[in-house]
């Protein structure tokens, strides 16, 4: 009989052990082996039997639902990809009470990339990423790695600014150096209006409202313009800023809030009239606003406040920023906010309890510009020599 070399040969020493079975054998079937599995002190083999565990109904899925409590960073994010795109009930109950922001990494990076990107629109699918450039568009498609790039007619500058359409068909784009705002086609980069030229004022920020036809444009020299961009029409001017002023609408599109010089400012934009003034004596660089929560969140230098949108009545104020702030995200739901500063540096607050929950430094330079997609799975952070991903993966 020819000799196995797998058996002990006549002068090996034999040793007892006490391994644990290798990933992906079986030890025990059914509900009774996953749950085995998931005792096994190695995390790989628990997350492997984590994914086994969603084949089992509705036994399979509290193990699930459970690994969102595990000690284990790499379990709470394996039990997370298996249940966020579920619409159980219960599963949606789970995910209320769960954070991922705090386990986010940078899940994808486009580099080379030269210029300040201010805006980065992300499309309804969260897939496309579009990123301003010298009188182009790039499309940046993050999960594959692939650059569509498309001319943008009409601008010779870079732009900076950029904002979809309710409808998502048409993009708006700015750029502070040409002084132009222009809309299109993304698909064919047809240019789909003559453009608004504000050369003796600037362009500092841009608000898109829901009827898809009227922007309203922070300017120079304290000014907000509001223009209809399809017939290119200035429908009105709201004065009351000095300097340049930054502009955000409330999702519902009926409050207006500027930031600039020292004060906030919430108007109704339709009709033109101030509702409200909020001094802010250390100066206001960036907003944003959360409507679920009825709460303006503006920065300066090194902190960040939070105020009651109808009353203006301060909140909370979170200090824990030691350099400048340069851009503030909040997320559809209103619950998370992620913060932008000149070092580099992302900071993930939940603003229900104004705990800081993540601090990442992986920027090489300041960052310019932040992005949640609509589904609140990923945020987008650019500096001017890199654009980031971060997520769950």
């Amino acid at each position: 009989m020819p000799e196995n070399p797998n058996q002990p040969r006549k002068d090996d020493v034999v040793l007892g052990s006490q391994n644990f079975a290798p990933i992906g054998s079986v030890i025990l079937g059914g509900i009774e082996g996953v749950k085995s599995r998931l005792a096994n002190p190695f995390v790989e083999v628990q997350v492997a039997a984590l994914k086994e565990a969603i084949n089992y109904g509705e036994s399979g899925l509290d193990l699930v639902i459970k690994g969102l409590m595990d000690e284990s960073e790499s379990i709470k994010i394996a039990a997370y990809l298996l249940l966020r795109h579920r619409t159980d009930p219960k599963v949606k109950q789970a995910l209320q009470g769960f954070n991922h922001w705090q386990l986010i990494k940078c899940l994808s990076t486009l580099e080379r990339y030269s210029g300040r990107v201010i805006s980065l629109p992300i499309s309804p699918d969260g897939q496309r990423i579009f990123v301003g450039g010298y009188g182009v568009i790039h499309i940046w498609d993050w999960q594959t790695g692939t650059v569509q790039t498309r001319s943008l007619q009409g601008h010779s500058d870079e732009v900076n600014f950029f904002g979809f359409t309710l409808d998502g068909q048409t993009i708006i784009g700015g750029s502070w150096n040409d002084a132009r705002i222009k809309a299109w086609d993304w698909q064919t980069g047809e240019i789909l209006s003559s453009p608004i030229k504000e050369y003796s004022l600037g362009i500092n920020s841009i608000a898109i409202c829901s009827d898809g036809e009227t922007i309203i444009v922070g300017c120079g020299r304290g000014l907000i313009k509001v223009w209809n961009w399809r017939r290119n029409q200035l429908q009105r001017v709201l004065e009351g800023h000095s300097g340049s002023v930054t502009v955000a609408l409330s999702p519902d599109g009926k409050t207006l809030v500027s930031g600039g010089d020292n004060t906030i400012k919430m108007w109704n934009w339709q009709t033109g009239e101030l509702l409200r003034t909020l001094e802010e004596p250390q100066g206001v660089n960036y907003l944003a606003i959360s409507f679920q929560k009825e709460t303006v969140i503006s920065s300066n230098y090194d902190k960040i406040k939070l105020r009651d949108l109808q009353t203006g009545r301060l909140k909370l104020t979170l200090n824990e920023h030691p350099k400048h702030i340069r851009c503030l995200a909040i997320s559809s739901d209103g619950c998370i906010l992620v913060s932008g500063s000149r070092t580099g540096t992302l900071k993930v607050w939940n603003l229900q309890t104004g705990e800081l929950q993540r601090s990442i430094e992986r920027h090489s330079s300041y960052i310019d510009g932040l992005a949640f997609d609509l589904n609140k799975q990923i945020v987008v952070s650019s500096s001017p020599n890199e654009i980031k991903v971060w997520g769950v993966g």
